[in-house]
């Protein structure tokens, strides 16, 4: 029997301040919601929420951070006390991520609702598990949502560092892309050609232009739907790749080094390109992409994610995670990653 994923969600929406267009599309999945979100997202845009759930019977369940077993376990409880017949999620990839996995776990529609660009987990039919102190455990296929609403009015709300991290994690499926065959899958590695020059190309620097203009919109879209539409279309080969084994592998450190956990997923995953393109002696791109990220204030090494040093132990850990990543692709020794991640996170000039 063949197994076949939609590529994307049942429907995309796009909004611009419309909550109770976001009400009447959730009125036809159902009308008892649990409503998940992390507190403060809830908090910030609780006006717009209000007037979007006023049909319906709506229960806030409050997200914990990570996309753990203990959480999805709570969250079933919910479901079955409350007799929900629809998962709303709200904020970030991890919430949206759990969304997912609750949403295949009871069987009831998911509408999935970012509020930043940071993420493509609202597009793809995986959830990515983590421990409940945020250390990576692997990926479980669940569901792609039923709705993905996209308003843009909150979207451009977002932080900036927060919209930059979306678009280092946007770049990966250009740079982590390995050979592919399939007219399908050609398709997809365009996507990806067009996330780098539309990135690369673009003027928007903190303290130069972010003004939610038009051209921000476009920026968001290249963020949350190019990646995942890379991805599903291009399969493994083209969702993840050797940054994200790498970035995987930073949250091992998070138990000893809290400080790091502060940092968002598209930073962790920059770091590991800067990696990636070093084990690939690409000295000119890399010099090229680090100096985008310095100029978008995204970490280029350990001390900015807040790492001073590494001990042996704790550098023997992230390079053996590495190299069994079902991720990594790169044809390297256990030295060459060690000295790569030295060299780049302690001691990179270019």
């Amino acid at each position: 029997m063949i197994k076949i994923h939609y590529p994307g969600p049942g429907k995309i929406i796009r909004a611009e301040n419309e909550p109770e267009k976001l009400g009447s599309e959730i009125g036809l999945l159902g009308k008892n919601l649990l409503v998940l979100s992390a507190p403060d997202i809830f908090e910030k845009y609780k006006s717009y929420f209000k007037k979007a759930l006023k049909e319906s019977r709506n229960f806030i369940q409050e997200f914990g951070g990570e996309c753990c077993g203990e959480e999805i376990s709570a969250l079933e409880k919910q479901v079955r006390r409350n007799k929900s017949d629809v998962v709303l999620v709200l904020g970030g990839g991890k919430a949206m991520d759990a969304g997912k996995m609750l949403a295949a776990r009871t069987g009831i529609p998911l509408a999935a609702f970012p509020t930043s660009s940071a993420t493509c987990a609202c597009f793809t039919h995986h959830s990515v598990l983590y421990t409940g102190e945020g250390v990576y455990l692997g990926e479980e296929e669940t569901k792609n949502p039923e709705i993905l609403f996209l308003d843009y009015s909150l979207i451009k709300d977002q932080p900036f560092p927060l919209f930059a991290s979306g678009l280092a994690d946007a770049l990966a499926k250009f740079y982590e892309r390995t050979g592919v065959s399939g007219k399908v899958e050609e398709l997809a590695v365009k996507i990806s050609e067009l996330i780098y020059l539309r990135i690369h190309s673009s003027a928007y620097r903190p303290g130069a232009g972010f003004d939610r203009s038009p051209k921000m919109t476009d920026l968001i879209e290249v963020a949350l739907l190019y990646p995942g539409i890379t991805g599903a279309w291009g399969g493994k080969s083209l969702r993840a790749g050797t940054a994200h084994a790498l970035a995987n592998a930073f949250t091992s450190l998070f138990p000893g080094h809290p400080e790091m956990k502060e940092h968002y997923h598209g930073e962790l995953v920059g770091l590991g390109l800067l990696v990636m393109l070093y084990l690939r002696r690409d000295m000119e791109e890399l010099t090229r992409l680090r100096k985008l990220f310095i100029e978008t204030d995204l970490p280029v090494n350990f001390f900015q994610l807040g790492l001073k040093e590494l001990s042996r132990e704790e550098l023997d850990l992230i390079v053996s995670k590495t190299l069994i990543s079902e991720f990594f692709r790169e044809s390297q020794e256990e030295l060459s990653l060690r000295n790569a991640l030295l060299d780049v996170g302690f001691s990179l000039k270019v």
